[in-house]
């Protein structure tokens, strides 16, 4: 006898932390958020180093020397990404410091990642953290995430929960939606603090409220389940929906039983089948809770929900 699967979303230990961490630094952004999560600083820097190609890259280049900070930045980026010119850490570096010390976020940031990456010169967590606080005095939100991701992980300095909890708090007041969850996970395992249910919600609150699909998902699996929170199975279904509209492929598993089951709402096997459905097409293990339902399933209710299906991938597509 197969043993039973366990529903999406319980079945799996919590998110693992840590990979979420690892996984930031393993991947460079190739338009950098600024302090309000938005790519708009970086689209311009990116247009702007486009129109340098054509008005002349002497004309930048005159530009950082006579003290833009915008040019020095520019400038800085060309150097290090090897567009527009080659690839030369050393000018990079002499351009992203005249622009970070004059005030300019964005090239701090960029040079912290320069030494905690070891990209174009040698790896140096200290001063890492050095630019990036400067950074993040700045205005960088950024910056405060990666502050608080090197001390969750102990990457180029003494792991320190509490200072690492303090600046994810930080960015998420600051309006990250990653930080607010991140911050919401630590304080739900006593990391840095001691566990305060009460307090990741509203961490995992903040989060959802700023678009964050992981942090809708975690706070309504704690209303659904009562983990550590009063259960309420109504409160836990709007929420995880919220993050399966978003495509969260265990928030859809788990929203799928719960309709299957009749919780938090009105039992329903055609939302049931598409939410299972949908969540198997995204990878979450929900195959045999689709595969039950769809055994209770007429040919009508098979062909609403697969037209539900449709319509939500066809939404999602556009």
């Amino acid at each position: 006898m197969k043993p039973k699967t366990p529903p999406p979303g319980k079945s799996r230990p919590d998110t693992d932390i840590e990979m979420r961490l690892r996984t930031r630094f393993r991947h460079t952004r190739s338009l950098r958020a600024d302090r309000h999560g938005s790519p708009v600083r970086a689209l311009i820097l990116a247009l702007a180093a486009f129109a340098a190609t054509h008005v002349g890259a002497d004309a930048l280049q005159d530009a950082a020397g006579a003290g833009d900070q915008n040019a020095q930045l520019q400038l800085g980026v060309e150097y290090l990404k090897g567009y527009a010119r080659d690839f030369n850490p050393r000018q990079a570096l002499k351009w992203l410091t005249r622009a970070a010390k004059g005030g300019t976020a964005e090239a701090s940031l960029r040079l912290g990642e320069m030494y905690q990456q070891g990209h174009g010169v040698r790896t140096n967590g200290k001063t890492a953290v050095k630019w990036y606080k400067r950074a993040a005095a700045d205005g960088s939100t950024a910056a405060l995430l990666n502050l608080a991701s090197m001390y969750a992980m102990g990457m180029g300095v003494r792991a320190n929960p509490e200072l690492s909890l303090r600046y994810f708090t930080r960015a998420a007041e600051a309006g990250s939606g990653e930080a607010a969850l991140n911050a919401g996970l630590m304080v739900a395992r006593g990391q840095g603090v001691e566990p305060d249910p009460a307090e990741a919600v509203r961490f995992f609150r903040m989060g959802a409220e700023l678009g964050d699909a992981n942090s809708a998902f975690e706070l309504g699996r704690m209303y659904a389940n009562g983990a550590g929170v009063q259960k309420d199975e109504a409160r836990g279904l709007v929420m995880l929906l919220r993050a399966a509209e978003q495509g969260h492929a265990r928030a859809q598993g788990l929203s799928g039983v719960l309709h299957a089951e009749g919780r938090g709402g009105p039992q329903d096997d055609v939302e049931a089948f598409k939410w299972l459905s949908l969540a198997v097409v995204n990878g979450a293990d929900a195959v045999a809770h689709r595969d039950s339902v769809a055994g209770r399933l007429s040919d009508d209710q098979r062909s609403e929900a697969q037209r539900r299906i449709n319509t939500w991938l066809v939404g999602r597509s556009r």
